[in-house]
């Protein structure tokens, strides 16, 4: 039967990979059946209004008159008690049931036979998806680094240039400094050798001005003594006039 359902999936189209995944779902079901731990707890701090063994027959009954059980109905069968319980310790009884009722079914031969070569298949192709996604993933991972490595290669090298390009700028700035700093300096030395020779100078202006205010004055002493010459000249040329002329 199971090959007949291989012909069909493959006949309509759907690959093998398509027909593992199904057998794959069908298996994780069935083990999860299986292994599934119990995992609603009954309220430990209020006491039980039925024990299990009550329930357990009350939900039987309901099985056989409605083929459903429920909270509400295990409530009513039972005429009290919280539905969250009462159905919490009837779907526990359901699943051992279901547990016990699959591991005591055996399979065929055929189909035990069937399983173990389709679970080695479905291992493998899940070996070889996985190797793939490996492989891919490894060479994404190599050309992404090739990538950074070379983009990291790219901003090194254009930082070395950017720096060498501001070592020259600096080297030139440094020259300039250099050669302005001496033109300072001369500048400087020619300040302090004109302010010398101004001071010599403005020394010599003033001994020049007291020369010449004291020529000045001796200038006034000659005037002075050729006015008074000129006087005594006159006075000597010209008789006193006599007495009743």
């Amino acid at each position: 039967m199971v090959n007949q359902s291989v012909g069909v999936l493959t006949n309509h189209g759907f690959s093998e990979v398509y027909f593992l995944t199904y057998l794959l779902s069908y298996f994780l079901i069935f083990w999860s059946i299986l292994k599934k731990p119990a995992i609603e707890e009954v309220n430990a701090m209020r006491p039980a209004d039925f024990s299990d063994e009550k329930i357990i027959e009350a939900g039987k009954r309901l099985q056989v008159q409605k083929g459903k059980v429920t909270g509400y109905g295990l409530r009513i069968e039972l005429g009290g008690g919280d539905q969250n319980r009462l159905i919490s310790v009837w779907r526990k009884f359901a699943e051992q049931e279901t547990k016990e009722a699959v591991q005591d079914t055996e399979l065929p031969p055929e189909i035990e036979e069937l399983l173990d070569s389709a679970g080695q298949t479905l291992l493998s192709q899940l070996r070889s998806v996985t190797a793939s996604i490996h492989q891919a993933a490894t060479k994404n991972a190599d050309r992404r680094v090739a990538e950074i490595t070379r983009q990291l290669k790219e901003l090194e090298e254009q930082t070395d240039a950017e720096l060498k390009d501001a070592g020259i700028v600096i080297e030139k700035l440094e020259s300039e400094s250099g050669e302005l700093q001496q033109e300072l300096t001369k500048t400087e030395e020619k300040l302090a050798s004109a302010l010398e020779e101004a001071k010599k100078y403005e020394m010599k202006a003033f001994q020049l001005e007291t020369q010449l205010n004291e020529m000045k004055g001796v200038e006034e002493l000659i005037k002075r003594l050729e006015a008074l010459e000129q006087r005594a000249t006159t006075e000597t040329v010209t008789p006193p006039q006599e007495a009743g002329h």
